[in-house]
């Protein structure tokens, strides 16, 4: 039995829940974006580890969860942000498309290395700027976790505590 695709984020869940009462993330209107979300960790799933890249010692990059993790950051923020990176991924899938004649998640990733090293070597702003905007989260999400931290010799934990000791405070 298929899931029910549902189109809108107001839209009843099975159980009689919609997403706000179930704990989903929503914007300062009180509106669900778990849809953008995971639309978005769809899109990046298929190209994260060819933009994370590979690193000597560093664990394999799981792309479901660099994915989950970019995507959650990118929701989390204004919906400009979360339409400026699925530009940047049709802007790399366009050039995929011209240059190798397949989207980047069909290519090999060989192929998916050779696409991005021009996008990030181009003379064009937007070629470059694209690489980075969908790269960034990736990277944030991929060193962000606990066996990449452990690996660089940081420990999550300590950095969070000694964060929460020195909170920034503006006053009015």
């Amino acid at each position: 039995m298929r899931a029910k695709f549902r189109l809108w984020p107001s839209s009843r869940r099975s159980s009689g829940e919609d997403d706000a009462a179930a704990g989903a993330p929503t914007d300062e209107a009180g509106r669900s974006h778990g849809i953008r979300q995971r639309f978005l960790a769809w899109l990046l799933r298929p190209i994260a580890p060819a933009l994370v890249g590979e690193s000597g010692g560093l664990p394999e990059v799981d792309s479901r969860a660099a994915a989950d993790g970019a995507s959650e950051m990118i929701c989390g923020g204004p919906l400009e942000a979360f339409l400026t990176v699925v530009s940047g991924i049709i802007t790399l899938n366009l050039l995929a498309v011209l240059t190798k004649g397949r989207l980047l998640k069909s290519l090999d990733p060989d192929s998916q290395a050779k696409v991005l090293s021009r996008a990030f070597n181009s003379r064009l702003f937007l070629l470059r700027g694209a690489g980075v905007i969908v790269g960034l989260p990736l990277k944030v999400a991929y060193y962000n976790t606990d066996d990449v931290c452990r690996e660089l010799g940081y420990d999550r934990c300590l950095l969070i505590e000694d964060a929460l000791k020195h909170q920034v405070t503006r006053g009015l």
